[in-house]
């Protein structure tokens, strides 16, 4: 079998100068910003360059390619850059000529332009990545005939860092928002590729379910400021991936009682358990399933990550040459909103139907968005919401354990209508008396939750 490099890395150039009069595009080089944003990259990038490993340096000969490869090779200790026409003018054989002389175990790192490196991307990987200026993108090879490559991680300057979002309080909205959303998102890029490649891991699949929802939580407080019809379309995608998570977590939850309750009382540990021989079983194929449609889920992510650097890019643009009316600044916007939440759910929670499942968990839900959105603002509005978040955390605990419960219940009832084992059997009534009693336990004192603790 032969051999394949372990990564190819694209990286667009930084900003470079607007074109003027008469001045040929391939005279343009690198702005003092460009070069400032390249610096932002660099660590992150030369992390994923570790020393044990070998790579090459290529790029297009324009000026403002290739001294965005010279900052790169400079900080990753490298005076050896090779400049190719290929890249220039965006042959795709020129690309695949030079994967093929590339050793096993090394990686090619290639500085260009788009649309090149995004139609390139297209071809080898099946996903259109819009490349933005100083953006890198690290894809595995998996193939050099016909080359294939998987998407593996990305970097640029906006989110190396929370402190590189360089985002303040008079800003537009949308300018605002639209960056916060692209650091989210890319979180989620990340926290996939960790599942995909640990899908055994339970706290893998949990913090991808949990990115996932901070992202939804932070799309949904600006719903009035979007396009309904796009919003609507990017949150039925984020809905989709969160979901496919579901079932998985909820074996897990499952899992975590039933390993729980054994501690508890030693004496059910005493023979191998049935009840957990199943779940494995079960875990193990709905991780399956969902790492067999990994490519759906990375498409949602990339097909998101379009809209956030196309419609609401160009609209968060469009936004800035406008002088801004009272009010909708981020700040002002923001703190408009979490008051208002706070208000509807306090309102919620007077006139919620307790003895309705679906009620307590749409209270949940709202628990949920609220604290998700304070999280991920306090630091830059410096909120002081301390004692809302912990507020919520309090809520969110005491009614994600009820619901945790009765979705467990749910869990065992399907299960026990498949696996007709005797051992399973007796535990899984063990633990569904349990989780009965907890569901009972936890909806009493739902009832007797006293609303005002939560912030004005």
């Amino acid at each position: 079998m032969t051999e394949t490099p372990g990564e190819l890395i694209l990286i667009r150039h930084g900003r470079a100068t607007p074109r003027q009069g008469t001045e040929l595009d391939a005279q343009r080089e690198l702005t003092k910003r460009g070069r400032e944003e390249l610096e932002k990259i660099l660590p992150e990038l030369s992390a994923h360059l570790n020393s044990a490993s070998q790579f090459q340096l290529g790029t297009s000969p324009l000026p403002r390619a290739f001294q965005t490869a010279e900052i790169i090779g400079r900080y990753l200790g490298t005076d050896k850059i090779e400049q190719f026409d290929w890249i220039a003018q965006g042959e795709y054989t020129g690309l695949q000529e030079r994967l093929k002389n590339l050793k096993p175990s090394s990686s090619l790192v290639i500085v260009g332009h788009e649309p090149h490196l995004g139609r390139w991307s297209r071809q080898f990987s099946g996903f259109t990545v819009p490349f933005k200026k100083a953006m890198a993108v690290g894809f595995r090879v998996t193939s050099l005939e016909p080359l294939r490559a998987w998407p593996a991680w990305m970097i640029t300057p906006e989110t190396a860092g929370l402190r590189d979002m360089d985002i303040e309080g008079g800003q537009p909205v949308l300018c605002a928002f639209q960056k916060i959303l692209r650091f989210k998102l890319r979180g989620i890029f990340q926290m996939l590729q960790k599942f995909l490649d640990h899908p055994e891991d339970p706290e893998t699949a949990h913090q991808l379910r949990v990115s996932i929802r901070a992202f939804r939580s932070l799309l949904s407080f600006i719903r009035p400021k979007l396009d309904q019809m796009q919003y609507q379309h990017v949150q039925l995608q984020t809905k989709k991936l969160s979901q496919r998570l579901g079932r998985l977590r909820e074996i897990d939850i499952l899992k975590w009682e039933w390993l729980k309750l054994r501690k508890t009382y030693p004496e059910l540990t005493r023979k191998k358990s049935a009840l957990l021989a199943v779940l494995e079983t079960e875990r193990q194929r709905e991780q399956a399933e969902i790492c067999g449609g990994a490519e759906m889920m990375l498409s949602a992510v990339f097909d998101i990550w379009n809209w956030l650097n196309g419609d609401l890019a160009a609209e968060a643009e469009e936004a800035k040459g406008q002088k801004q009316k009272q009010g909708q600044t981020f700040e002002d916007f923001s703190r408009k909103r979490i008051g208002s939440g706070i208000k509807k759910t306090a309102a919620y929670l007077k006139t919620a139907d307790y003895t309705d499942f679906s009620n307590i968990h749409g209270l949940r839900i709202q628990f949920k968005k609220l604290r998700y959105v304070l999280k991920e603002l306090d630091p830059l509005l410096h909120l002081k919401s301390k004692g809302s978040i912990k507020s919520f955390e309090a809520l969110q605990d005491l009614f994600g354990s009820y619901c945790d419960a009765e979705r467990n219940l749910a869990l065992l009832n399907e299960l026990n209508g498949r696996y007709a084992d005797p051992a399973f059997c007796f535990e899984s009534g063990i633990l569904w008396g349990h989780q009965t009693f907890t569901a009972g336990e936890k909806l009493e004192k739902i009832k007797n939750f006293d609303g005002r603790i939560l912030p004005a």
